[in-house]
């Protein structure tokens, strides 16, 4: 092919010049030597290199000034939002080795927070400023900061974001004496200091590897694995290659794995990440060293110490069994690594992890360290040069990897498109926005020597139809044909491209059979087709390979990264094995191994010799398990001289004996034994109430027995005296004679048909039995009989019956309720099965029968002529005659009382506008009394007192104005019951509302005001003052709208009791609502004599005259529009205050007055007011050196607000004028006449003229020395 390369050679210029420059993308971690994410250089830029020299100060400044002139790009950059000043000096730190005296503070800290970690890292704050010291600009009046930048000398510094020529950008050569805010605050003007702080800088380079130029490369090189190696994507041959990483996880666990490499040892079919014989996390670490230093990690320096680690290093936690990590950067104690399955997620690569340095990975400790010593980079800005096992093709041949792309036009961002995604010869191929269907994708399969079909995945999923020229009926591809879909093979000259890269991912597609014919647009509109086009070298004709969301990726074919060999088939004793090795694209070689022979082990015995039999020794080999045998000759028996006894002689049967083989069970000389005697056990068996009882013996080896010594029988009598013992209505008590011959008793109930036991004794004395569950009215059927054990087994007596009958069912109900102070009403219900009732009472110690009724529908009797506050006990039984036969039912019984006397005088003790006290006479009779509210339709009780001498109760949250309705009754207990009196009833009102509000002011040292709310359901109000001991009216309004009244005459300083009551006049009758009360004070002498004691330039003091009648004094001054209190004294010694944190040269307002404490109320004076003004701002800096050894030179910096400057020496015992310049542009005066060797006091102030009006500043003090 002919088409020409000139516009491909300068895009490939481009890009090779843009690879060495392209800034970190902002998904990169934040690495050593890399500006922090958010801070004032975007994490696109670098630190441009230098060379450390091991002097923390000397570094910081040379780093600093390395970026000279560098400004930002970030479009998300805003200054008013970000601190980047601060964030310059922590990545100048950063890459100078100093994160330990320079902490990192939080991304875009703020300076004051910067400068408050600063101090709390060790640093301190100097007078005078040296190389390396961080110089913060804070404001004189308050405690902002606002800027920060590193001290080249004493006075000139280098500063990120500063802002130069209209541009935020890095200034070297700053000065710091000239520095003024975006505000226009300035040190020139008084309202900005300069603040020095001296880190505590480390003098050695051990947190860095190598020098700061190596660092920088380590730092890109580390920057652009990150691109290659994305946090979160897997590293598995799953997706195509080691070489970087996809979005596949390993399909190990789905394909049934427990761990990758489980089934082939070191590599397994689920294409797990492999390099250099390591799998997952330890051959990811080591891809990370080979692809960062060129060599395999087990060349480097292997380190058992992790004190000296740094960025590149290889750490192994645990051994055999640990973690392996590779280093991207190291702060203070604290590791930052990248690894792969650190998460246990098989294959997935994690950016960023951090450990301490003597921490845990994984739950192992560190085991060692691989380090890359010296400063070799391997190719820092490329891809990674290809390993040893690398086979690189040539790209002109296979420039583009067989996968399925979309494919967009670099001139209109727009897709090759199948037009509808029609699957049909002829249809055309255009232009469309991207919609991510399949009429969007194409298939490419490379065909040879850099040519492929472009298949349609529209088409029987990219199987059948490829993109095409549109030849005609002339069958013949030619410039100017547009392109469409045809069956592959059916034209195929027209059918195959050429894939030519032009440089930056475009490519063009030229047709195989004719030079410079490619594919381009023939408009830019959705639906317009594409067409074959002579070459023009524009974006017109090129395009973009991507993948299916549209974006751009790098199609390059992949080349072949061969892992280490492996046993694919493993050699045996007698065959050879195959060994292979694979590359990620799943291509492999193979290599035979020699058969191994086979590894005997030694002879052991599998089957041991005996008596009669042989023996069998084996051996085994080692790797195949085959087995070689040999035999062992059989024993022999060896008899014993003792005889063994086979079987024992019994009294029935002979025994025998022999002499046996000490080794088997095989015997000699058989020899019988003769019988044995009988030897008997003897039983005596006890008689039973069927059986005498008599004695066994019985042989113990034969069993042959005999009896003898015969006692008689026993004999057990039925039971006697059978009874109903007791006879309830649902219950009856069994009773009989005790049989002294029986164990215990057995009762049986006859019911549904059958006996069934409901009771069994344990003992002869129980001789009754009460059965429960019974009906009333009912006759039932009990036997009882004795029993006896004699052994284990159990005899009866015979059976005695009797039947009873339960009693008649009484009422159902019996209640008792009182009458009056001497009857007892009671009453029950109708027993429908009964003839009468009688009802009786317990009185003299027994019960004594009331009333017989002669029917059974009398249900009530009143019981007469009781006592008061009495409790009686009384009872019934219902009654049944039939055929002169009377039944009686059991008894009811019940306790009911008389009453007694009630309560007497219920009277309102008093009432307010929401309560009211209720009081009545004492019932000597009662226990307490019941309070009850008619409330909500019904009476309520509110409370009940537990004794009869509390007559009172208050009934609180009521309402103003209305009328309430009581009552109370007293109560007693006797006999564990409650005894009530009768209700007394009582109605009652609430008081009117008093005011609202009531509320007094002091209006001179002689009056007081008091003031109030409306009442709008009063007539007027009653005011009234407490004077000589008493309350005493002042005056009564005659309507509720006056609403104000002053008292006059009053002492000074005293504080006053006053009331207020509403009332209403309603048809003659007056309602008063309760009072409301406070205090009101007079005022008292005014504060006098506030002047101003002294003045600084940053603070007044204030002074006044002694008032002797207050507690203290308020200050207070005049700031942000409104009055604010600064101080507040407790003593009226203390006459003046200092005011301080004042900006120079400014005119404050302050007010005073006294305040004292009078009955529980503070009383204040009038206020005393002041202006007054601070002194100018004294002479910021001020420096002595020594010019020789008779001479010292004093500088310091301009007061633009000054006149000229006062220069003095103290010497004599006092302070001596030396010079009074006439301007304030005289910035230096040389004393001379000095003695040599010899320190001397100095100081300056600073004076303003202004007409007659001279002010001065404080003074500025040193000592300086001559030279000695």
């Amino acid at each position: 092919m002919k088409l020409k390369r000139t516009a491909a050679a300068v895009v490939a210029a481009v890009m090779a010049f843009t690879a060495v420059a392209t800034p970190l993308g902002d998904n990169i971690p934040a690495l050593e030597g890399a500006f922090s994410a958010g801070a004032y250089y975007s994490v696109k830029d670098n630190f441009y290199p230098v060379a450390l020299t091991g002097d923390g100060a000397k570094d910081m400044v040379n780093v600093a000034v390395a970026q000279n002139g560098r400004k930002d790009d970030d479009t998300g950059w805003y200054p008013s939002s970000e601190a980047w000043c601060a964030d310059f000096v922590m990545d100048v730190a950063r890459v100078a080795g100093q994160t330990g005296a320079v902490p990192v503070a939080p991304a875009n800290a703020a300076c004051g927070t910067f400068k408050n970690a600063l101090l709390n890292a060790g640093a301190k704050e100097v007078e005078t400023a040296q190389a390396g010291d961080l110089v913060f600009y804070c404001s004189t009046s308050d405690s902002t900061t606002y800027h920060v930048g590193i001290m080249k000398d004493s006075r000139y510094s280098v500063e990120g974001n500063a802002l130069l020529n209209g541009v935020f950008q890095v200034v070297d050569n700053r000065d710091t004496m000239t520095y003024t805010t975006t505000k226009g605050l300035s040190i020139a003007n008084g309202d900005i200091k300069r603040v020095f702080i001296r880190p505590n800088y480390s003098n050695s380079t051990n947190d860095v590897a190598v020098t700061s130029i190596v660092a920088s490369e380590l730092a890109k090189k580390i920057n652009w694995l990150s691109t290659q190696y994305k946090h979160g994507e897997y590293w598995n041959q799953y997706n195509g290659s080691l070489d970087k990483t996809g979005p596949n996880p390993c399909p190990c666990k789905a394909m049934g794995y427990t761990w990758c490499g489980q089934q082939h040892n070191g590599y397994c079919d689920c294409k797990c990440g492999v390099f250099h014989g390591g799998e997952q996390c330890y051959g990811f670490a080591s891809k990370m060293f080979y692809l960062t230093f060129g060599i395999y990690q087990e060349n480097a320096e292997k380190i058992y110490s992790i004190n000296d680690v740094c960025a590149g290093d290889v750490i192994r936690y645990g051994g055999t069994a640990g973690h392996s990590v590779f280093v991207i950067k190291v702060i203070g104690d604290t590791i930052y690594y990248v690894d792969c399955n650190g998460n246990g997620v098989p294959c997935q690569v994690r950016w960023n992890a951090t450990v301490n340095k003597w921490g845990k990975v994984a739950g192992y400790s560190f085991g060692y360290r691989y380090h890359m010593s010296g400063n070799t980079i391997k190719n820092p800005w490329g891809e990674p040069d290809p390993t040893p096992d690398h086979v690189v093709p040539n790209p002109s041949n296979y420039p583009v990897a067989n996968n399925t792309y979309t494919i967009k036009n670099v001139a209109t961002g727009k897709m090759m498109n199948v037009y509808a995604g029609t699957d049909k010869d002829g249809t055309k191929v255009t232009l469309w926005d991207r919609d991510g269907t399949t009429e969007q994708k194409f298939r490419l399969e490379h065909i040879s020597n850099g040519s492929y079909w472009i298949f349609a995945m529209c088409s029987s999923n990219g199987s059948n139809r490829v993109v095409d020229t549109n030849i005609g009926s002339d069958h013949v591809c030619n410039v100017g044909d547009y392109i469409d879909i045809w069956g592959r093979g059916s034209y195929d000259n027209c059918q195959k491209f050429n894939v030519v890269s032009v440089g930056n991912n475009k490519y063009v597609f030229e047709l195989s059979t004719i030079d410079n014919a490619v594919i381009g647009i023939s408009g830019s509109g959705n639906g317009d087709q594409l067409q074959l086009q002579k070459y023009q070298e524009n974006d017109n004709q090129f395009w973009y390979f991507c993948d299916m969301n549209g974006n751009v990726v790098n199609p390059a074919p992949h080349t072949h990264s061969y892992g280490a060999w492996y046993d694919k088939t493993k050699p045996t004793c007698t065959s050879a094995g195959v060994q292979e090795q694979k590359c990620s694209c799943g291509a492999t070689k193979t290599r035979e191994t020699a058969a191994l022979g086979h590894s005997w082990g030694g002879w052991a015995t599998a089957t041991k010799p005996t008596c009669t039999a042989q023996g069998v020794e084996q051996r085994t080999c080692s790797r195949c398990s085959k087995a070689e045998t040999r035999y062992i000759t059989a024993l022999g028996h060896n008899y014993s001289s003792e005889w063994t006894i086979d079987k024992q002689a019994t009294c029935s049967a002979e025994g025998s004996k022999s002499k046996h083989c000490t080794r088997c069970d095989a015997k000699t000389e058989v020899t019988v034994i003769p019988k044995t005697a009988h030897s008997y056990k003897t039983t005596v068996v006890a008689p039973t109430l069927t059986a005498q009882g008599y004695t066994l013996h019985e042989c113990t080896v034969c069993h042959y027995s005999y009896k003898d010594s015969y006692t008689s029988q026993i004999t057990l009598s039925a039971v006697t005296g059978a009874k109903v013992k007791t006879q309830g209505t649902t219950s009856l008590t069994l009773a009989w004679d005790k049989n002294a011959s029986a164990n215990g008793y057995v009762v049986e109930q006859y019911k549904g048909g059958k006996w069934t036991q409901i009771a069994k004794t344990s003992s002869n004395a129980t001789v009754t039995y009460t059965v429960n569950g019974l009906k009333a009215d009912t006759t039932y059927t009990f036997r009882i009989n004795g029993y006896v054990v004699s052994g284990t087994t159990e005899y009866s007596g015979e059976y005695t019956r009797l039947a009873a009958k339960t009693r008649i069912a009484n009422v159902g109900t019996f209640k008792g309720s009182t009458v009056s102070g001497s009857a007892v009403k009671l009453d029950w219900s109708k027993n429908d099965k009964a003839t009468g009732y009688v009802i009786e009472q317990y009185k003299g110690g027994k019960w004594t029968a009331l009333a017989t009724t002669k029917n059974n529908t009398t249900l009530t009797f009143t019981v007469k002529g009781l006592a008061s506050a009495t409790v009686y006990s009384f009872r019934i039984k219902s009654f049944r005659t039939v055929n002169g036969k009377t039944d009686y039912s059991e008894y009811t019984s019940l306790k009911a009382a008389t009453s007694f006397g009630g309560v007497n005088n219920l009277t309102v003790k008093s009432y307010t506008a929401s309560a009211i006290t209720l009081a009545w006479n004492k019932n000597a009779s009662a226990s307490g009394y019941v309070v009850e509210q008619y409330k909500g339709g019904k009476w309520v009780q509110i409370v009940k007192t537990s004794s009869n001498a509390t007559v009172t109760y208050t009934v609180n949250g009521l309402k103003a104005d209305t009328t309430y309705t009581f009552r109370v009754r007293a109560y007693k207990t006797a006999a564990g019951k409650t005894i009530y009196s009768e209700y007394t009833r009582l109605a009652a009102k609430t008081r009117i509302a008093n005011v609202g509000t009531f509320k007094g002011s002091t209006v001179s040292d002689s009056a007081v005001k008091l003031d109030w709310s409306k009442n709008d359901k009063a007539s007027g109000y009653i005011i009234e003052q407490y004077k000589g001991g008493k309350w005493t009216a002042l005056a009564t309004t005659k309507n509720n709208a006056t609403l104000t009244f002053t008292v006059k005459g009053l002492a000074s300083a005293t504080v006053y009791s006053f009331r207020i009551k509403s009332f209403r006049t309603v048809n003659d009758k007056t309602d008063y609502s309760e009072y409301t009360s406070l205090k009101a004070a007079t005022s008292f002498g005014n504060l006098s004599g506030l002047a101003v004691k002294s003045y600084t330039a940053s603070a007044i003091t204030l002074a006044w005259n002694k008032n002797a009648s207050a507690n203290g004094y308020i200050i207070e001054q005049y700031k942000g529009g409104k009055w604010v209190q600064i101080a507040k004294t407790a003593s009226n010694a203390v006459v003046s205050y200092t005011v301080t944190g004042l900006a120079a040269d400014t005119t404050y307002t302050f007010r005073v007055r006294a305040y004292k404490t009078a009955a529980g109320k503070t009383i204040y004076s009038e206020y005393a007011r002041l202006a007054a003004k601070t002194r100018i701002a004294k002479v910021a800096t001020f420096t002595g050196s020594a010019v020789s050894a008779s001479a010292v030179k004093l500088d310091w910096r301009k007061n633009d607000k000054a006149t000229g400057y006062v220069i003095e020496q103290y010497k004599g015992g006092k302070w001596t004028v030396l010079a009074t310049t006439k301007n304030n542009t005289t910035l230096t005066f040389t004393v001379k006449g000095l003695a040599k060797g010899t320190t001397y006091s100095f100081r300056i102030k600073a004076f303003r003229k202004t007409g007659s009006t001279t002010e001065f500043s404080e003074y500025s003090g040193l000592k300086a020395a001559t030279r000695k």
